[in-house]
């Protein structure tokens, strides 16, 4: 909602480019499954002739972002990115203050990742790291109850100990 572009439509030998400042009160996914809160975007974007493939990089702000039942404040983007709608190679580093879904929360979260999104599933390869992050209760429950079923195996006694462990872990955990 309220997307406005201040930048500059630059073209050169036919080939259109952007560069500048992409600002919104929010934007959202055509299904209302994700929802960025004043986005800030600094564009750099070429394109092709025809508008049919793409290569630039996005350095972006987002007051918080929803995607389902997880919500993150105060995300930091820098997205590298080249191709068509089909395929787009992408490398993507992000930082998230606080993050929250239904089962679990962390104080940040940083992503590094490359891959390609298009009209397939996306493939993506990298690393995500966080600090201060717990599961709640519920979920720690769930999963000390997991275990059950292999109380009466050779496995048990080291199945409990581990969950205990694990289940310990997830009240707050970084990594």
């Amino acid at each position: 909602r309220d997307v406005s572009f201040y930048g500059n439509l630059l073209v050169r030998d036919v080939l259109p480019q952007l560069v500048g400042p992409l600002r919104g009160r929010s934007i959202s996914c055509a299904d209302g499954g994700v929802t960025a809160a004043s986005p800030q975007i600094a564009l750099d974007l070429s394109l092709t002739e025809d508008l049919q493939s793409w290569k630039g990089e996005a350095d972006a702000s987002v007051a918080s972002l929803v995607a389902g039942t997880v919500r993150a404040d105060r995300l930091g983007l820098l997205a590298r990115f080249e191709g068509t709608a089909a395929a787009t190679r992408i490398d993507v580093d992000a930082d998230t203050a606080r993050v929250r879904g239904a089962d679990f929360a962390a104080g940040t979260v940083s992503i590094d990742a490359r891959g390609v999104v298009g009209s397939a599933a996306p493939k993506l390869d990298g690393q995500i790291r966080f600090a201060r992050a717990s599961g709640n209760a519920a979920m720690r429950r769930a999963l000390m109850n997991s275990v059950g079923s292999l109380a009466e195996t050779p496995l048990g006694p080291l199945a409990t100990k581990a969950s205990v462990a694990l289940s310990r872990m997830l009240a707050d955990v970084g990594g």
